[in-house]
């Protein structure tokens, strides 16, 4: 059987398999956090602060490009819409790249 999931995990995509490492949006909130220094709370209220607002743009870019999250599930969590988390997700894409950010667990 652990054989199995083992074979079974090897043919899942990158971002599926961090899910089904038990990893979710509530640690992804958290790691999100670490890296910005922006707590998690204050990630999800919303707000214009700058810091804030980075580190919403970045969940929401690590959440569906990682994690396989729904924008509207993201809509839902962060009380916006799904078209502001799709621009979100592009910034922190930016973002990302910008101050090569690790995702890695």
């Amino acid at each position: 059987m652990t054989a199995v999931l083992k074979n079974n995990r090897r043919g899942i995509r990158r971002e599926n398999s961090v899910k089904a490492d038990g990893y979710d949006l509530k640690d992804l909130i958290e790691r999100v956090a670490g890296v910005t220094g922006v707590k998690s709370d204050e990630i999800i209220r919303s707000g214009r602060r700058r810091k804030a607002s980075g580190a919403r743009d970045l969940l929401c870019c690590w959440a569906t490009e990682h994690l396989n999250v729904r924008q509207q599930e993201l809509a839902g969590l962060l009380n916006i819409t799904q078209s502001p988390v799709s621009m979100a997700a592009g910034r922190g894409r930016v973002l990302d790249d910008e101050l090569k950010l690790n995702f890695e667990i």
